[in-house]
Order: structure tokens, then sequence, then C-alpha cells
């Protein structure tokens, strides 16, 4: 081999790494070893037929996790169980990837099933918010029975996601939900499972058959990806302000990344009541902030409240134009 093939060959190894896997069908009535589950431990456990149940006493989230860094040519799969009418409060979460061992808190990639169009959806989260990225609306209502059996499939080759999906008693085989162009290798240490219920539902849902195979790539630089593949993304860490120059929290910051440069960015600011007391403007790279420095145009500062920030990102060379709706609470 010639020392160019060598030094190919170091570079491909070091970027991506041999092929990684994490299943787990609980048949070994344990979900603390082989792999190792860590969370709400007293929220769950594993049932006579093999399966893992929830538990939970109390309304709101609950999860296990299990470390996995498997985040390129991937295939998740899970069978899960919601034995239960889903909605927005009675509804499940699959996150291959999770930047953080604790799912809410980090920055991920998850598969919802039921929610309030009782559908089956994959979403991104990044720090307290998160995205819609696939959903296929003729599928809305596909989960209203009082027993939702779904086998979940998710791949992540070249960029792009596509999720499939097969419910029991109403498809005879996997049927594609959608597709979505990420672009990234994103960085990722856990893999999660998590119930959504309320205090009546804590006990109607099941896990079986998760797995994850692929390799894992240490690429999480957006900027080195092909920038057709990369998608707008547009949030806020801040659910409020204080604009009194202390020095802390004195502006509403609201970040953005979009494909490429050459856009301009619009930022409304409307009062609870939609009266609009504020916007700015400016020419957008790639990544950066909008601002908001709780003044009304005419200069004086704005009363306390909750207020909508409505950011408009419009692309004159390629007419492309994306929009996101915030909201912050200004505080003094």
């Amino acid at each position: 081999m010639s020392n160019r093939s060598l030094l190919i060959s170091c570079f491909l190894f070091s970027a991506l790494s041999l092929s990684a896997q994490v299943t787990d069908d609980f048949s070994d009535l344990d979900y603390t070893d082989s792999p190792v589950w860590t969370g709400d431990y007293a929220s769950f456990f594993v049932n006579q037929y093999s399966q893992l149940q929830s538990k939970a006493q109390s309304a709101g989230f609950h999860y296990l996790s299990t470390p996995s860094d498997i985040n390129q040519d991937a295939e998740w799969r899970l069978w899960c169980r919601i034995a239960t009418s889903t909605s927005a409060y009675n509804n499940l979460r699959f996150y291959v990837l999770s930047s953080d061992s604790d799912p809410l808190q980090g920055d991920g990639w998850y598969i919802q099933v039921g929610g309030a169009h009782k559908n089956i959806t994959l979403r991104q989260q990044t720090a307290d918010d998160y995205r819609t990225v696939i959903e296929n609306s003729e599928r809305n209502g596909i989960l209203s029975s009082d027993d939702n059996r779904v086998s979940l499939r998710l791949t992540f080759t070249g960029g792009v996601f596509t999720l499939s999906s097969l419910v029991e008693g109403v498809d005879s085989a996997f049927v594609t939900e959608g597709d979505f162009s990420a672009g990234c290798f994103y960085p990722c240490s856990s893999l999660a499972l998590c119930v959504r219920c309320s205090q009546k539902t804590g006990q109607l849902f099941y896990f079986d058959s998760v797995s994850a195979h692929g390799a894992h790539s240490d690429c999480s630089d957006p900027a080195s990806v092909d920038t057709t593949l990369r998608q707008p993304f547009v949030w806020t860490d801040m659910k409020s302000f204080s604009p009194d120059e202390n020095g802390y929290n004195d502006l509403f910051l609201v970040h953005y990344v979009m494909p490429s440069s050459g856009y301009t960015a619009l930022m409304r600011i409307y009062t609870a009541d939609g009266l609009l007391i504020a916007e700015t403007s400016q020419q957008a790279g790639e990544n950066g902030d909008l601002v908001w420095n709780g003044k009304r145009s005419n200069g004086a500062l704005a009363q306390c409240g909750v207020y909508v920030a409505c950011c408009e990102f419009y692309n004159t060379v390629t007419g492309s134009r994306y929009e996101k709706k915030l909201t912050v609470a200004l505080v003094y």
C-alpha cells in the first residue's frame, strides 16, 4: 500500500468508526445490565412478557437512557405500545440521538409516537425548543384507538433521515412517513426511551425490540457539510429577559442557522393582543443572532408582559423564505 493510500485509510478510520450496535429485547428481565439503562428507574419495570413497561405514579415525562454514539449509516428500530388514546399529554418518544444522558436536557433527534395529531413524527430538539421535520398529514389520527401498537424504523444515510412505521391492525407493511435532509453527523452520547403521561395513564406504555446499528462520525461541524443539505433553524434559550441595564439578561436573543448567506432577517415584536410595537431587520449570515432591547419603536421601554417575536428570513436570490414565532416574557 502506498503512503498516500495509507494516509487516506487512516483518515477515513479516524472520521468514521467501525460498525457499532445497541440491542435490547429485555428477555433477561433486566434493564440495568447489557445494556445499562439509567434514568427514572422507579417509573419502569420489565413485565412477564419481557417488555419494558412504564409504572409512573405522576404526570409528566419519565425516561431511561443508554450510552450510544451511533450517528452515521445508521438504522434504529423499536416496537412500542400505548394502551390508551394518544394526545399531547399521552405519547412516547424514542430519542435516537441525544447529547445528554437526560434526553430532556440535551440536544437531539427523537421519534414521537402520538400527540395532538395522533400520528408519528420525527423532531429535532435544541435547548428548550423543537421543530417537527417529518410529519405525514395523511396519517393524522392513525393512533386514535385505545390500544396502539407500532413498529418504528428510522435510517440516517448520506445526511438524510427516512422514517417508516407499521401500525398493527392498520398497516400490512412499513409505511414511509417521510424524508428529511439533515446534512450533519450530529454529536451524541445516548439513546433514550421517554413517556409523557397523565397520572391515570402512567402504566400504559410498553417498549420492546430496541436496536441501533451503524457507525460513529466526529464530523459535527455544519460548515463542513454541503450547504444544500442544511436546513434553517431558529430558536431561543430565553424564557424571559429584563432590560434594566444591570448586565444580566438585558437583551432578548434569537439564534439562527441558515442554509447559506444572502438572507435578509426581519424580527417583529407583538404584544399578546397582536399590537406591533417594534421591528428590526439585518442582513443575515449563515448563523448569528437577532436582538430586541425591550424598547418600542419610539424608544420607550415596553411594559412587563408576554411578547411574540415573529422572525422572517428571506433569500432574494433563491426566493426561499423561513418563518418562526417565539414568545418571551419581559420582566423588571
